[in-house]
């Protein structure tokens, strides 16, 4: 109950303290512990270290990254091959991008938000499918509008060039040649 209690006394502290963070991006406190044998902190933005604890006094300090939104592409992963004979004409995803919000080195680190892979196995027909963007951690999507993946699969075109046979038609009232 006690490391419960000093948990929830280090957030109450960090989340009343956060203005005077916002400039320095950085803030030290010191807390009583009162006889809590071990302190647990998760912090979801930035990072926090316990820079000394002598039984009765934690000095913590956190470093506040600020959070950020852009907006990135959808990358589309398929799995499998279509049924023989067809192939994948084209494939559309709308919207194209998906907003996203959380720390800025993550969320500039990122280049494009996959999608949960999408498998295209022995089809034979064009479909559309609603697909979930795969979000890495920590990172948190902004809007709810649902993704929607338009496969067009179309038969195989196979064409060949024969050349020096001659063809002759037979049975027809007009003369040709090919």
């Amino acid at each position: 109950m006690k490391k419960l209690l000093c948990v929830a006394a280090i957030g109450l502290a960090l989340t009343t303290t956060y203005a005077m963070a916002k400039d320095s991006r950085e803030l030290s406190h010191n807390f009583t512990v009162n006889g809590a044998s071990q302190l647990d902190i998760d912090f979801p933005v930035g990072s926090l270290e316990v820079e000394s604890y002598d039984g009765s006094e934690v000095v913590v300090t956190v470093r506040i990254e600020p959070l950020i939104e852009k907006s990135l592409p959808l990358v589309i992963e398929l799995r499998g091959k279509p049924a023989a004979g067809f192939t994948l004409a084209e494939r559309i995803v709308k919207p194209e991008t998906v907003r996203v919000r959380g720390p800025e080195s993550v969320v500039s680190a990122q280049t494009g938000i996959r999608v949960k892979p999408v498998d295209i196995g022995g089809v034979s027909e064009s479909f559309e499918k609603r697909v979930v963007p795969d979000l890495p951690d920590p990172l948190k999507r902004v809007g709810t509008e649902p993704f929607i993946l338009k496969l067009d699969v179309r038969e195989k075109i196979v064409s060949t060039r024969l050349a020096g046979i001659p063809i002759e038609g037979r049975g027809t009232a007009q003369i040709f040649e090919i």
